[in-house]
């Protein structure tokens, strides 16, 4: 510690500043009384001697004195701070005052007329006290750092240490710092300029950084010049070599009069011809005083020390900063030891270079340097990656599994949405504390996926994300299926005329009226209006392109992988009411009544299940599906079994209605778990037995076809540390439920195959494997060889491709259930449960002819299908 504060003690004394006030202390001891003589010929007599008793002086005096301590107070109580200089100043201004004022007898001050022992010259203790107070109370009230959260933006900060090097660039940097130290074969071969090109934000300051890294800076002098600081493109000049001369003239103190000299000649140029205008850019950058110039070489060679100058990120300058810099490295490109590091963007570079001389402008930077590195192109995975990484360490934990396939997501064409807008580092932080700030408003309102989807929209077209809310109802209509409400784009031939229309014109033309604009929209009945939108508004046809894509997957239904996700998935976009929550942080007013669902929920399940049900057929599905979720404790039995029963019957309602996405077990899951750890809180339960007997009969007394009951077994599975009935008694419960279907149905059903999946057992050595039991296996392929229908023989074919008449052999399934594809030929030619007369089995063996190539190898081919009915990508 103490020699932490004897180091800044020396930084200090050794400023300008402090040298100065030293050196003038000095030279006032030293000639006091010619310092003072001067005073007085300067001051004293001319001005000072003249001054009178007066009562005007005496009522300004007062004046002085009030307004003093008022700001003195105002000063204390805003915790104004004075500095060391000021104070040093006041307190040798006190000690040379209180000389002549109680000392000497060589000046008679001016009293006050009705205080005459109280001196006009006395307001300098008045001052000298007010100081002290603000000092002493600076002194005793050090700095205190303010509370810190534990929730920062990111910070786009260039690395200064090898160690934080994420993109792998150290083995370039080192390699450089290699060369640069290298000497040169001919002692006067001049400067070096080495050129650093790469993208706005690609890393370039990093990259220099890491270069000084590998740099031994022993006989070296480094010198790091930041243009962008300077006040004007004049100025450029002038300080680069000001801060040349501070590293050098410590070693040669000669040399700060022929770099001034240099310096001068270098800004003599009048400042406005930049602006008139010049002929070319050569002319420009070819002035110099030769002999200033040969002294600083002759002084550069005799220091034996190599000179490193760094200039980051030229493409910061305007293109008059630029020339003064690249006018900088030329003027000084024959000083002997002398190496310039330069960053910039060499397509911005080239277009300031072109305004100055537009016909060689592409080959003048190979005028200036003599080496020129373009920072490489890394995989567009190594940014996704650091942008999953930095969303997932700030975002809430039962998000983290969404995030992968949110960054992943790519369109149809496997075009990778993240990649277009994430290209560098900074691109990365940028969208990750977007992300991170406005979905922590938001996540309890709107799905990751989709919330991702639009942040990339708004990053990149901000205008075109803001108008896809503000013509919401020109740009989507609302569809039914199945009972679920949800938005697509609307066609030109769903507009209507009416005032809720009326903007359409405007977007659709550029002066205002449809039809007669200056850029002719070509439309018809079924193209969209967004896309004609876009048509109108973006000229890049890939732009055009990502732009709608983006908009077209937050329309799509998608398959949720994930069971976070599939929790997750009433949030989404597509469903009308949930588009507002993704453009504002505040919530309309819910269109379901709190207080009737709250009283409902604890009274009849009759009455809240048929209420819930209006509802759903109403369009409130997803509210409904939210407001469930957010229901997190149960205080009686009722309001506990009505929850479950609602979660329940609402599940298998989406199920029957082919709604198998969303679907949320673990919800469920969780609310069966609930009473585990609140036994000795609540009055759900008397007993830990009473529990378990009511969770076993929830699934005891399931009712065909059993296969929502089945799976929500299967997730209790993956929760068996936790889940009040062990593995054994689950696997039980879901091959009961397989046995009692097969003998109920004489048929190879969806149900059926469903149920067999879910006769599984967890494997005590991994966690997350599965395996059917072979009881469920043996009975499976028994009922399913002997009731397998003709028709259910697409069960064995498979759409290869979404969106195309192309299928394939299910050849893995074939063997799951005939052990080998002979087998199953066998039993197409022998079993009596097939009618080899039906069309559908004629079709299906045309189309397994088709596609088998070898005895044990299918491949996918184009086929339109008449009587079978194999399932497609939906």
């Amino acid at each position: 510690m103490d020699s932490e504060i004897r180091i800044n003690f020396l930084d200090y004394i050794t400023t300008k500043k402090a040298l100065f006030t030293i050196l003038s202390l000095v030279l006032l001891l030293v000639f006091w009384d010619l310092a003072w003589d001067k005073f007085d010929e300067v001051f004293v007599e001319p001005t000072f001697s003249k001054v009178k008793p007066h009562w005007i002086l005496d009522w300004l005096h007062i004046l002085i004195v009030y307004f003093t301590i008022i700001l003195t107070i105002y000063a204390y109580i805003k915790d104004k701070r004075v500095s060391i200089e000021i104070f040093s100043l006041s307190t040798l201004t006190l000690l040379i005052y209180s000389y002549w004022r109680f000392i000497s007898d060589k000046y008679n001050f001016v009293s006050l007329t009705f205080i005459p022992y109280h001196k006009h010259g006395d307001l300098i203790l008045l001052f000298y006290t007010c100081i002290s107070i603000l000092s002493i109370k600076g002194w005793f009230n050090k700095l205190e750092e303010p509370k810190d959260f534990k929730d920062p933006f990111l910070v786009d900060k260039p690395i200064a240490e090898i160690v934080r090097d994420e993109l792998g660039r150290r083995k370039f940097a080192e390699k450089i710092a290699y060369k640069i130290q290298s000497k040169p074969k001919l002692d006067d071969s001049g400067a070096l300029a080495i050129g650093i090109n790469g993208i706005w934000g690609s890393g370039k300051t990093s990259f220099s950084n890491l270069i000084k890294c590998y740099i031994d800076p022993h006989n070296r002098i480094i010198i790091d010049f930041n243009p962008w600081s300077s006040t004007s493109p004049t100025k450029i000049i002038e300080d680069f070599f000001e801060q040349l001369i501070d590293a050098m003239a410590k070693y040669d103190p000669r040399l700060s009069k022929s770099i001034s000299d240099y310096a001068k000649s270098l800004t003599s140029i009048d400042e406005n011809s930049i602006t008139k205008g010049l002929n070319s850019i050569s002319d420009f950058l070819f002035n110099g005083n030769s002999k200033s110039y040969e002294e600083i070489n002759e002084s550069i060679g005799r220091l034996k020390k190599q000179i490193i100058i760094i200039i980051d990120d030229l493409d910061r300058l305007d293109k008059y900063e630029i020339v003064e810099v690249l006018r900088i490295v030329r003027n000084t490109a024959s000083f002997n030891n002398v190496i310039y590091v330069v960053s910039y963007d060499r397509n911005y570079i080239e277009e300031a270079i072109k305004l100055f001389n537009p016909y060689n402008y592409k080959s003048f930077l190979e005028k200036i340097f003599q080496f020129e590195f373009t920072l490489p192109k890394y995989d567009n995975s190594i940014y996704r990656e650091m942008l999953i990484t930095a969303i997932k360490e700030n975002i809430d934990a039962k998000y983290i599994s969404l995030v992968d396939s949110a960054v992943e997501a790519r369109t149809n064409t496997g075009r990778s949405f993240t990649n277009e807008i994430v290209r560098t580092k900074r691109d990365v932080i940028r969208l990750a504390n977007s992300i991170i700030f406005e979905f922590s408003l938001t996540e309890e309102e709107v799905h990751f996926e989709d919330f991702y989807l639009l942040q990339l929209l708004k990053i990149k077209h901000q205008r075109v994300y803001e108008q896809l809310y503000q013509y919401k109802d020109i740009f989507f209509i609302t569809e039914t299926s199945n009972n679920d409400k949800y938005l697509r784009l609307r066609k030109e031939s769903e507009k209507s005329l009416d005032d809720n229309f009326s903007d359409v014109f405007r977007l659709l033309n550029t002066d205002g009226t449809y039809g007669n604009s200056k850029k002719e929209v070509k439309s018809d009945d079924e193209t969209e209006i967004f896309r004609s939108f876009l048509d109108n508004r973006i000229a890049d046809e890939f732009e055009k392109d990502f732009v709608y894509s983006i908009v077209v997957e937050l329309l799509r239904e998608k398959n949720y992988s994930e069971a976070a996700s599939n929790k997750e998935k009433y949030k989404s976009f597509r469903y009308p009411g949930n588009l507002y929550k993704y453009f504002s942080f505040q919530r309309l007013t819910s269109d379901i009544p709190t207080r009737e669902f709250e009283e409902l929920r604890r009274g009849n399940y009759e009455v809240y299940k048929q209420q819930i049900f209006d509802w759903i057929n109403d369009g409130k599905l997803s509210e409904l599906l939210d407001r469930l979720e957010k229901i997190n404790d149960f205080t009686t039995y009722t309001e506990y079994e009505n929850h479950l029963n609602v979660s329940l019957d609402i599940g298998k309602y989406r199920y029957s209605n082919g709604q198998y996405y969303g679907l949320n077990y673990w919800q469920i899951i969780k609310t069966l778990r609930y009473p585990s750890d609140k036994l000795e809180t609540t009055e759900i339960f008397n007993s830990r037995d009473e529990y378990e007997d009511f969770v076993r009969q929830f699934f005891l007394s399931a009712p065909p076809p059993y296969t929502f009951e089945s799976n929500i077994v299967v997730t209790a599975m993956s929760d068996a540390n936790d889940f009040i009935l062990k593995n054994n008694e689950l696997t039980s419960i879901n091959l009961d439920y397989f046995n009692k279907y097969r003998e109920a149905n004489k048929a190879v059903t969806v149900e059926f195959r469903e149920l067999y999946r879910n006769c599984v057992k967890l494997d005590p050595s991994a966690s997350s494997k599965y395996t059917i039991v072979p009881e469920a296996t043996k009975q499976f392929k028994r009922h399913f060889k002997i009731y397998l229908k003709t028709c259910e023989l697409s069960g064995f074919i498979m759409h290869s491709t979404p969106q195309t008449d192309s299928f394939h052999i299910h050849g893995d399934w074939i063997k799951e259930i005939f052990n080998t594809i002979q087998t199953f030929e066998i039993y197409l030619n022998s079993a009596s449960n097939l009618d080899r007369e039906d069309m559908c089995f004629k079709e299906f063996v045309t189309f397994y002819e088709k596609s088998k190539v070898v005895p044990d190898r299918f491949i996918s081919v184009e086929f339109n299908f008449q009587h079978l009915n194999p399932d497609r990508y939906k």
